[in-house]
């Protein structure tokens, strides 16, 4: 009998992050510069390490992947112009999922900017 008990996705979602969108403004020099701004904020989310196996399995289809991230809600997330925020630290999007088709959680599949 397997007493070790599973977490659910409401007790996992410990960490409140923003997902920010990128936006081209006005420089004042007739150019433009890419700003960020939060499209969401403080979303609970749980942000997880891949471990060293899984990292070299995405390596070899050439993707640089740090973190799992899953959102209790589905967002829609563009991996071009969005990214995460979770205080100081920066997570690009390279994948994003709606496992099932349910609407109930979006899997992310992120590197954290150093």
């Amino acid at each position: 009998m397997n007493r070790r008990s599973n977490k659910t996705l409401a007790s996992k979602a410990h960490c409140y992050a923003s997902i920010q969108e990128k936006t081209s403004v006005s420089d004042n020099a007739g150019g433009f510069v890419e700003e960020w701004s939060d499209t969401y904020s403080d979303i609970p989310m749980s942000i997880e390490p891949i471990r060293e196996i899984r990292k070299a399995e995405f390596r070899t289809y050439n993707i640089e992947a740090t973190h799992f991230i899953t959102i209790r809600s589905n967002i829609t997330v563009d991996t071009n112009n969005n990214r995460i925020k979770y205080g100081d630290r920066v997570f690009t999007i390279l994948t994003s999922a709606n496992p099932q088709e349910r609407g109930v959680e979006t899997l992310i599949t992120a590197k954290e900017e150093l």
